[in-house]
């Protein structure tokens, strides 16, 4: 099941007046944090059972208009998925919105059984292998022991958790460390680069 937010709609027009006079950032993370509240609802989790989300949502993209307002649109994400105490694979990426579109968010889920529940890997400690995690979110979801699906990669040196500075201005040598991060994260799923079907 794929769930897709353009935006969240305010319940009544003072409340969209209220939205629109706040700064950019505080509108990106406003957004986010309602759409997310919103897709919580469309998977039928409570508040007190948001377990259901992590169990059943596997991948999540979050759209920003200006990636300037990633920490704010974080902060929204965070504030909606604080519960829990394992989240889903999420990707955050800059894309062309509707004009007056802050953010969009997409959450992809499936029906399973209790068998095969999906099994979340969430480095959130500084190691030499991986990057920690920023935010609720997992490296790597296994869904229902059949394949898995990678977090968004940055060209970060693990155990600095930042961009090394001979990298900031070179686009091949940042694709080749995020590469090298996604390889390492598989080898500890017990997978490679060898089984990948689809890049974005």
């Amino acid at each position: 099941f794929r769930y897709a937010f353009q935006h969240a709609s305010p319940q009544t027009s003072a409340e969209h007046q209220q939205l629109q006079q706040l700064p950019a950032a505080e509108l990106a993370e406003e957004c986010v944090f309602e759409m997310m509240r919103q897709v919580l609802e469309s998977l039928g989790c409570s508040s007190s059972s948001r377990e259901t989300f992590a169990s059943d949502a596997f991948f999540c993209t979050v759209h920003l208009a200006d990636m300037a307002h990633f920490a704010a649109a974080n902060r929204g994400y965070s504030r909606a998925l604080r519960s829990l105490a394992r989240a889903p694979t999420r990707a955050c990426v800059q894309s062309e919105l509707p004009r007056g579109v802050p953010a969009a968010v997409e959450v992809i889920a499936m029906a399973k059984t209790a068998a095969h529940a999906n099994k979340t890997l969430h480095v959130q400690s500084t190691s030499e292998w991986a990057p920690p995690c920023i935010g609720p979110y997992s490296q790597a979801t296994t869904v229902a022991e059949t394949f898995v699906v990678m977090c968004g990669m940055l060209a970060l040196e693990p155990s600095l958790v930042s961009i090394p500075l001979a990298l900031k201005t070179s686009a091949r040598l940042q694709t080749l460390a995020c590469v090298r991060n996604i390889d390492a994260t598989m080898r500890v799923l017990e997978t490679d680069l060898s089984h990948v079907v689809a890049i974005q």
